[in-house]
């Protein structure tokens, strides 16, 4: 393991290296609430320093999270808002298998659940949420209320699927390892997540190229310390292929669809995603966000 280098904002170093393609060319990028977020130069990866450990954000999720103002005013508001999102990952999956068994990793609110329940697809979820395990499991829904190292066996899923998760993890290849482990050969991991070129467009844009100033939280974008790692798309291939994952796929994720000035913003990027996507792929900056489709590696 190489030791890297980040540059401050008064341009002191500190020590570190970037989670995503562990290059030593990482620069402070601005802080928000109290926390600092740094950007590696090589793959353009935007992740916390220091990173919160895994024990602290496991009880704030399990006291705090369903109350800390990431999700709508109801369960079953968030999941009609996501549900472009959820209906999105199942297509994506679909596209590469037919599952006897998956695991939704961050259930939330049962959203992704229920979706894949009425497409006939046998799904667990793990939430470490008290709050929202114990709806899902009000819902009918079979709940890990656990980190996924806890879930015994191995080769268990087709799938592990992820909504809106993955920037929120801090031991990233310990948790990779966990996944292989549970997933059958040729198992799929999929993951949709908000990603580095349009949090670092919109960093920018907001502060007018001024680093002092405070990041912008428009959507929880910039929202520490739950958002640890916002991930490039060139980060995320090189995160899977050093931990045994080929990506298969990257897709534009769909906007969820909310009411208001932000459903208006929301309606209006789409539209300009549509045309631009096709003509610029899938690293045009006005794609909030991903969906990851990968593979074990035989």
């Amino acid at each position: 393991m190489r030791t890297c280098h980040l540059e401050s904002e008064t341009g002191s170093e500190i020590s570190t290296q970037c989670v995503a393609c562990t290059s030593s060319s990482i620069q402070y990028f601005g802080e928000r609430n109290g926390y600092t977020y740094y950007r590696c130069t090589a793959c353009h990866t935007l992740q916390l320093h220091p990173m919160p450990t895994s024990l602290r954000l496991s009880q704030l999720y399990e006291k705090e999270y369903a109350m800390a103002g990431h999700c709508q005013d109801s369960p079953e508001l968030r999941n009609m808002n996501a549900a472009p999102q959820f209906e999105a990952i199942g297509a994506a999956m679909l596209q590469h298998l037919q599952p006897e068994m998956v695991l939704d990793y961050g259930a939330g609110w049962g959203g992704l659940l229920n979706v894949l329940r009425s497409k006939k697809i046998n799904v667990e979820g793990c939430e470490l949420s008290g709050e929202m395990a114990e709806y899902c499991k009000s819902q009918g829904h079979v709940i890990h209320c656990c980190e996924l190292a806890n879930i015994k066996g191995k080769a268990r899923y087709d799938a592990i699927l992820l909504s809106s998760v993955f920037e929120h993890l801090v031991s990233h290849d310990l948790w990779l390892g966990e996944a292989k482990r549970l997933l059958k050969k040729n198992g799929l991991l999929i993951s949709l997540q908000p990603t580095a070129s349009f949090a670092a467009l919109l960093g920018t844009i907001t502060r007018c190229g001024i680093r002092h100033l405070q990041l912008p939280q428009l959507h929880q974008v910039f929202w520490p310390p739950w958002h640890t790692v916002l991930f490039s798309v060139s980060g995320m291939r090189a995160l899977m292929e050093k931990n045994g994952f080929d990506l298969l796929e990257v897709l534009p994720a769909p906007l969820q669809r909310e009411g208001g000035i932000t459903g208006v913003l929301q309606f209006t990027v789409s539209l300009i995603n549509r045309i631009a996507v096709p003509v610029f792929g899938v690293r045009w900056p006005l794609c909030v966000g991903h969906i990851f489709v990968c593979r074990v590696r035989e």
